[in-house]
C-alpha cells in the first residue's frame, strides 16, 4: 500500500468507528472525533504536497468559510 492508501484506509476506518451523529460522539468520544480530524489533516496534506508534486502544479486547499 502506498501513503494515499494508507491515509485512506485510515480515515475510513476511524470514520467507521463513529457511532451515530459526529455532535454526539463528539460528546460521548470526544478522543475517537480528534483522531479522525488529524487523520484527515493527515490525507489533507498528502494532497497538498505529494499530488501537486506529482502533477506539477500548486494546490492551495482553503477552510476559510467566508468570514
Amino acid at each position: 500500500m502506498n501513503s494515499f492508501e494508507i491515509a485512506f484506509a485510515d480515515c475510513k476506518a476511524k470514520l467507521n468507528a463513529i457511532e451515530g451523529s459526529l455532535a454526539k460522539e463528539l460528546v460521548r468520544n470526544t478522543s475517537a472525533v480528534l483522531e479522525l480530524k488529524d487523520s484527515f489533516l493527515t490525507l489533507k496534506r498528502l494532497l497538498e504536497v505529494d499530488m501537486a508534486s506529482a502533477f506539477g502544479f500548486i494546490v492551495t486547499l482553503n477552510d476559510n468559510d467566508g468570514d
